[in-house]
């Protein structure tokens, strides 16, 4: 994705972008008992079914024991929605050739978890964090070609700015880039 558009040099829109999360059954399931809507409603008897299969699943192969609470397992996904909506935002808005992006589904429509909304129009946690800094105006794009090294191992770090209409072109700013942990800088360059 970083290098589309690059052999002609030509602008390009991004459609169809983002990654889901897997859909929360247990929530809907205790949201709708708690309402006390009918069942016989096709997409909401669907989600019993799939969230009774969840269960059976949970059960069948130990994970019950591993997570009491199934929301624990939603959570989990949330978490990994955001973080890989992030990293997507970083490797498209890297590409200087990007004039547009649209993203995958806003609502968690067709029974399913890609929205960035769950069928309560209730936001996923974190994910309106990571779209407001994902379409921001200017951002940090951060590209590590590694997704994991071990200890002493030397890996490379990318930096680069995605600017929409607020850098001016040519003209030179000041940056410090640093790699920190608990307070403790490992790495750091600072450019003028």
């Amino acid at each position: 994705f970083r290098q589309v558009a690059s052999r002609h040099k030509r602008p390009y829109f991004h459609s169809e972008f983002g990654i889901g999360s897997v859909l929360d059954s247990t929530t809907l399931v205790n949201k709708f008992e708690e309402e006390g809507g009918p069942k016989i409603c096709p997409d909401v008897k669907m989600i019993y079914q799939m969230d009774k299969i969840f269960r059976d699943e949970l059960n069948k192969y130990g994970f019950d024991r591993l997570y009491p609470l199934a929301t624990t397992l939603f959570k989990g996904s949330y978490n990994n929605h955001a973080k890989y909506r992030m990293k997507q935002f970083n490797i498209v808005r890297s590409n200087p050739y990007l004039n547009g992006i649209s993203i995958t589904g806003l609502l968690d429509h067709s029974i399913c978890g890609e929205g960035l909304w769950t069928i309560y129009r209730k936001y996923k946690p974190y994910i309106a964090d990571v779209m407001q800094m994902g379409f921001s105006d200017a951002m940090w794009c951060i590209i590590t070609p590694k997704a994991s090294v071990n200890k002493g191992e030397e890996f490379l770090v990318e930096a680069l700015i995605s600017s929409v209409d607020i850098l001016k072109t040519g003209k030179t700013y000041p940056v410090r880039l640093s790699i920190e942990k608990d307070g403790v800088t490992y790495a750091h360059r600072q450019y003028s």
